[in-house]
């Protein structure tokens, strides 16, 4: 049986300054939204592609919200869903399938936890939606808003078991319009389940303790933070120089978290997917770790990081944590350099079977020979301690 889990005011100066750039930004945008035709013509809707299968929600776009943790060479590459339109001449459905959304449930399977979308079959008299899709789309308006829509993926099935995806009808503006979620919605449901699509964790991992695939943090130089000459840390200061303002302090790099040794029970062992690719440049953006301590509104710019999958858990000794984590008093070092790693550890908090992991040290085993506890700064990694890894 599967389970599932549910996841976790401006200057004056400035005023007319930003009125100009909202008011550009906002031509841009909606000249880049009609962008596809010209004001009048009307919007394109081809005929569907039918095919001899059964509808495929991990094909549509919203099976792809959560990806694959694992690298591109060892995740199966999934087929072009069918091309979306009207309702060929000759087809005549008799059920329809719905592909959810991005669904914030994960599946419990036996080989692991898997993001979803949920799949709803529904039946009954298709007169009305058949008359909604036939709706024509509307001619391009020459102003349209910028905003997203979001809409779900419809399948039509005939009586031999082929399908088609559905294209809803849109206005001037290429937003779905009509009857079509109405009529779709008034059909009786006859059967609804959750489609695995991606794997998150596998069985192997969580059992263990350890992620399924580790990214090393992304570092930050101290010679990245700004403009030389800025003050360290606090507030700017006024000065009396006839009402100059300083310039703002240099951001201040994030604290790195704390690490209690005797947490520290065992060692995630990782290898990197593609080590014959060849190293990142420093200073290429980051991959995006969790732990790395900055958010997308930080200043200060990331070293890339590089990603590895799980291979094995070994038991970690009190004398080898408290050197790990002692290690992590040392001065920091450098995040420029872009020699590769080929191993990667972790050490995690949270007990063995708990999602999501949480990783108290992140190490480079090789290549660089750093550790991190997050807040960005990198550490060297002492290399009997290095040695003392690899040969588990």
């Amino acid at each position: 049986m599967e389970h599932s889990r549910r996841t976790s005011g401006p200057r004056p100066g400035y005023t007319l300054v930003a009125r100009r750039v909202v008011a550009a930004a906002c031509v841009g945008l909606l000249v880049a939204a009609c962008a596809r035709v010209m004001p009048g013509e009307p919007i394109d809707r081809p005929v569907a592609e039918v095919v001899d299968a059964a509808p495929d929600c991990t094909t549509s776009g919203a099976g792809f919200a959560m990806p694959p943790p694992t690298s591109d060479d060892e995740s199966p590459s999934r087929p072009e869903p069918p091309r979306s339109g009207s309702v060929p001449e000759g087809f005549v459905p008799t059920s329809v399938v719905e592909c959810g959304l991005a669904s914030t449930t994960v599946l419990d399977r036996p080989d692991g936890l898997w993001s979803s979308v949920t799949e709803t079959t529904r039946g009954g008299d298709l007169g009305r939606l058949l008359a909604a899709l036939s709706e024509p789309n509307g001619r391009s308006l020459p102003v349209c808003t910028a905003d997203f829509e979001l809409v779900a993926d419809l399948w039509l099935v005939d009586a031999s078991g082929a399908s088609m995806r559905a294209a809803h009808p849109v206005d001037g503006c290429g937003k779905t319009t009509g009857d079509t979620r109405p009529a779709v919605a008034a059909l009786p449901v006859s059967a609804e389940r959750d489609v695995p699509v991606n794997l998150i964790e596998s069985r192997d991992a969580l059992d263990a303790g350890c992620s399924t695939s580790a990214t090393t943090p992304t570092f930050v130089d101290a010679n990245d933070l700004g403009v030389e000459g800025l003050p360290p840390d606090g507030d700017a200061t006024d000065h009396d120089d006839g009402g100059a303002t300083s310039l703002p302090a240099a951001p201040a790099l994030p604290e790195p978290a704390v690490v209690d040794p005797a947490d520290l029970d065992r060692v995630c062992l990782y290898r990197v997917a593609a080590p014959h690719d060849e190293p990142v440049p420093a200073g290429s953006p980051g991959v995006g770790d969790a732990d790395a301590g900055f958010g997308s509104g930080s200043s200060v710019p990331p070293k890339s990081g590089v990603s590895a999958t799980f291979d094995r858990v070994v038991p970690l000794d009190p004398t080898t944590a408290e050197a790990l984590v002692e290690a992590m008093d040392s001065p920091p070092v450098g995040g420029d350099c872009s020699d590769r790693p080929t191993s990667i550890a972790t050490l995690p908090l949270s007990e063995p079977g708990a999602w999501p992991v949480d990783v108290a040290l992140t190490i480079e085993l090789d290549g660089c020979r750093r550790l991190s506890a997050g807040g960005g700064q990198a550490h060297a990694l002492p290399p009997v301690l290095a040695e003392a890894l690899l040969v588990r």
